[in-house]
């Protein structure tokens, strides 16, 4: 049928079904409606309906304008525009000489919800503010990943067809290769149910950019502590069905280019921590090693002669070796850094060379990125749908700190040594968040006279959600990789989900797992007491202790948050009664620990802990490694 008989078509749709014929009683092909059931299905329909309507002779301009891309905004059912949000929002996709600049893909702004206080965002399902300051970072490459709601996107068409081929989900029994198939045409990706990442991934594969609107121009309704559950669990599914379908997809080189260099990178580092043989320039035969002692031997007497003072401290003292050892690494990190800088100019050359070479006229159908941004924004693509692989660090540190806890184990750190490191580690990291969020504030106040600060609530929250979600993704990535198997094996729509099994499964990981982490701190206090006091099992305690508060909050939430007992109720009961009665405990549990008093001071733990650590680590050296550690929550909840 033609683009005019779409919608006549698409009412009298039937389901087809593989293996009858193909043809009609009037021998018409009949062309199959795959458009997925989920969210990318609605979103196509709606898309091909505005381009049939829009292309109807009495909508024409008669200029250019017909031949112009199109904008197309999502705003999900819990969210309302303001009234400037297309004032706000268009002129973005524009340059400063009012031309229509292709480069721009999507605009995104953040998601508010105004009737949610952080203090009472006990399962952080806000997260407005960390979301803008790390999209403000983002935002400096145009690498912002589009969110389900609040996104404008700019939709080119090649033709005004509104079929599509496309090859069959699966092969047909007895056949070698896929066929092709007529479709709808989509605009959205109906391969998963987070639509909106993969085409954030597909945009940055093309070359396009995005952009951040640092405003509040959009205003939502609060979900429940279940519904954000949820949402987290989708999400973390869909980025593992994405990241199986990216790095297996006709685009596989390029997402496996720019994750063998960050593996690379990371490999490198590890080498660099852990060997204790030759350095690599020797292994590699490029340098003698007699050579590299004549370089690198005035430096360390150098280094030793400035540090006179630090060896002859007792530490020293008692291990004679030990300050040339430290001399040692410290050349080979200084060496490291020079090359990975060497390395990366060298990159950047080869990526101008590219890019010079394709303006020449050579390699033009070859999607490579020509500038350096380009490698940013597909680095944070990368990381977008990679973040579950590192599910596993707060797991290896929660069983860490309890292995040492049960077990009599004994590690060696330098007090001073360890000072030294958390003082830097805590000066680059809140010089890192305060500098962002006070951008963030200033740029906003000029711009729009609104104030974005960061409050500690928000960081509270951050660290909460790393620990309460470690086992949730662990089961996001199971189910992910089971819709991945049906969808390519068996063609199968994994678009949406099917009743609320694995919302309540996602809620029920989370309640008992943050219950476990409470119950097994006590056990480890109750284990320090009467097995012996160590100080590394000490340091230990605390730690599990630092982690059981913060996870305290939405235990109780989870557990006791809809207790409807009234005050009114609970006065008519005896005192028999009410120790007999199971809401009657619920309410009491509530009232103890979801109040604003034990949440203030939970909150403000965390900062005190950063505060002291710096002089506990003289009695406590290991407790460095929690805050070394802790590190990693502001980027890994982006």
């Amino acid at each position: 049928g033609s683009t005019e008989e779409w919608l006549d078509l698409r009412a009298g749709a039937k389901e087809m079904v593989y293996g009858l014929e193909t043809e009609d009683d009037f021998g018409h092909n009949i062309v199959p409606l795959t458009t997925s059931r989920g969210r990318p299905g609605c979103l196509n329909f709606i898309e091909n309906y505005l381009f049939v309507y829009s292309n109807r002779a009495e909508n024409f301009y008669g200029d250019v304008r017909d031949e112009s891309p199109c904008l197309f905004s999502i705003c999900d059912p819990y969210h309302q525009y303001q009234p400037d949000f297309f004032t706000s929002t268009v002129p973005v996709f524009f340059t400063p000489y009012g031309e229509l600049n292709r480069d721009v893909s999507f605009t995104q702004c953040p998601v508010y919800y105004h009737e949610m206080q952080d203090k009472l965002d006990y399962l952080d399902s806000n997260n407005a503010q960390f979301f803008r300051l790390h999209s403000m970072v983002q935002n400096c490459c145009g690498g912002v990943g589009a969110w389900n709601t609040n996104s404008t996107r700019m939709i080119r068409h090649k033709d005004d067809l509104i079929w599509a081929t496309e090859r069959k989900r699966v092969r047909e029994q007895g056949g070698k290769r896929r066929q092709k198939q007529m479709v709808e045409r989509r605009a959205f990706p109906e391969t998963c149910k987070v639509e909106h990442l993969a085409t954030s991934v597909e945009e940055v594969l093309e070359g396009k950019r995005s952009q951040f609107i640092n405003r509040r121009l959009s205003y939502g309704m609060v979900q429940s502590g279940s519904q954000a559950l949820a949402t987290m669990q989708k999400s973390a599914e869909g980025s593992v069905v994405i990241f199986l379908q990216a790095f297996f997809g006709r685009h596989a080189a390029l997402m496996w280019l720019t994750f063998c260099a960050f593996l690379g990178f990371l490999l490198n580092l590890v080498w660099l921590v852990t060997s204790t043989s030759d350095w690599i320039i020797v292994q590699l035969g490029l340098m003698d090693q007699k050579l590299l002692d004549k370089l690198t031997h005035p430096i360390a007497e150098f280094i030793k002669h400035s540090l006179k003072g630090i060896s002859g401290n007792e530490y020293f003292t008692n291990m004679p070796g030990l300050m040339e050892d430290y001399v040692k690494m410290g050349i080979e990190y200084t060496v490291w850094i020079v090359s990975i800088f060497v390395i990366l100019a060298i990159f950047i050359i080869l990526t101008e060379l590219l890019k010079g070479v394709q303006a020449c006229g050579c390699f033009r159908r070859c999607k490579w990125p020509s500038e350096m941004r380009w490698w940013a924004r597909l680095l944070i693509r990368m990381h977008q749908i990679t973040f579950f692989i590192w599910f596993w660090l707060p797991l290896f540190w929660i069983g860490f700190n309890y292995y040492t806890v049960f077990t009599r184990q004994t590690y060696h750190f330098s007090s001073v040594g360890m000072f030294a490191f958390i003082i830097i580690i805590q000066v680059l990291n809140w010089a890192l968040t305060t500098a962002s969020s006070l951008r963030s504030t200033l740029a906003a106040s000029m711009d729009t006279n609104e104030v974005v600060s960061l409050s500690m609530d928000n960081v509270w929250r951050s660290a909460q959600g790393y620990y309460i979600t470690a086992p949730l993704i662990l089961y996001s990535i199971v189910k992910g990789v089971q819709d991945y198997t049906r969808y390519h094996f068996y063609g199968e729509d994994i678009s949406f989900s099917v009743g609320e099994q694995r919302a309540i499964m996602a809620k029920s990981l989370v309640k008992g797992w943050t219950l476990l982490l409470v119950l097994g701190s006590i056990a480890a206090w109750i284990h320090f007491a009467v097995n012996g006091r160590q100080n590394y099992a000490l340091a230990s305690c605390i730690i599990v202790t630092i982690i059981a508060l913060d996870v305290l909050h939405p235990c109780a939430y989870l557990w006791v948050g809809d207790s409807k007992m009234t005050d009114k109720e609970a006065e008519a009961l005896t005192c028999c009664q009410a120790l007999t009665t199971a809401a009657w405990w619920e309410r009491c549990i509530y009232r103890l620990i979801l109040n604003q008093t034990l949440g203030g001071f939970i909150k403000w733990l965390g900062p005190a802990c950063f505060i002291l650590l710096p002089f506990i680590i003289f009695v406590l050296p290991f407790m460095g490694v929690n805050l070394a550690f802790m590190m990693l929550t502001g980027t890994t909840n982006l």
